[in-house]
């Protein structure tokens, strides 16, 4: 048997390995992977961080938003009365509605 046709057979038998988790990082000044929750959470796949810098998020992409019935983590970089989601009387802060297992939000410790 040929070497690449052996190789393929052994790439091809070997099961799908896990993604690993990643982190995303949400800075509405533009520095970080995306700039509202909303495009963060929207990029996060399940078991993913979306990690946001203290400020206020206000705006369509920050208010309603909806984890797409994913298991992500979203937590805050700073204290928490350092993030601030301002829904301007317009909705609310998140719209579960899509069998999610739960908020999972991490509250930093004082």
């Amino acid at each position: 048997m040929r070497p690449f046709v052996l190789l393929a057979i052994v790439l091809l038998t070997l099961p799908a390995l896990p993604a690993l988790a990643t982190t995303i990082i949400v800075d509405p000044s533009g520095s970080g992977d995306y700039e509202t929750i909303q495009e963060g959470v929207n990029a996060a796949i399940t078991d993913d961080t979306v990690s946001v810098v203290p400020g206020t998020y206000a705006g369509p992409n920050n208010r309603d938003i909806d984890f797409g019935g994913r298991s992500i983590l979203l937590i805050s970089q700073g204290d928490w009365d350092d993030t601030i989601i301002d829904c301007e009387n317009l909705g609310r802060g998140f719209y579960f509605h899509t069998r999610e297992s739960g908020p999972r939000f991490l509250l930093p410790h004082r």
